[in-house]
């Protein structure tokens, strides 16, 4: 075996293996930074997210997600801070998004103040708006339509019901009409009568 061919079988494996390490362990800067201090939060889920995403404050990374553990029927998160970064006291923690289908990650909202957050302390959490909850959005609003219209509806019967009612059937418009015409027609028929009757009679000397 020649010795280009030894070092280039070196160098394909030396290749391989620093993949698979950059594959494995993902961000190679993760190694040589210093251990940060622990923050927790609790979310009412935690779909979507895993252990090792970035925190972030107004875009910027300044620490990481631990351990993601169920506590009763929420979910708490434990993030790691960069020592760089004091959190204020008063601060918020949300999930966030890059775009609509991007990478998720955890958003610090810094606080007033006064102070900073102590290594251990608890973040309020920010229920997110996602897709679910949209969806369960538009389930309740179609829900609450139906129960308008099926309302709407009844009430137009209603009132439709009894305007009939208080109208008279067609059967009773034409019985009327009926009556109506046959009593104009005797009205009309009396005068005619007595005219006939006075002049069959002879006028007296």
């Amino acid at each position: 075996m020649s010795r280009e061919l030894k070092i280039g079988i070196f160098l394909a494996c030396t290749l391989a293996i620093m993949a698979v390490f950059i594959f494995i362990v993902g961000d190679l800067g993760r190694l040589f930074q210093k251990p940060g201090y622990p923050l927790t939060v609790m979310f009412d889920t935690a779909a979507g997210v895993d252990v090792g995403v970035l925190v972030r404050v107004a875009g910027i990374k300044v620490g990481r997600v631990k351990r993601i553990e169920l506590d009763g029927t929420k979910a708490r998160f434990t993030l790691v801070i960069t020592p760089s970064f004091r959190v204020p006291r008063g601060s918020r923690a949300t999930q966030a998004a890059l775009g609509l289908l991007g990478e998720k990650y955890i958003e610090i909202l810094p606080g007033s103040g006064p102070g900073y957050c102590d290594p251990g302390d608890e973040l309020e959490g920010l229920t997110p708006v996602g897709f679910d909850q949209i969806g369960k959005l538009f389930v309740s609003i179609g829900d609450e339509i139906k129960d308008v219209s099926a309302t709407l509806k009844d009430m137009v019967g209603s009132e439709s019901r009894t305007y009939r009612l208080s109208q008279p059937s067609s059967t009773d418009s034409w019985r009327r009409i009926r009556t109506g015409s046959a009593v104009r027609s005797r009205v009309r028929a009396k005068p005619s009568r007595t005219s006939t009757g006075r002049s069959r009679r002879s006028p007296r000397p």
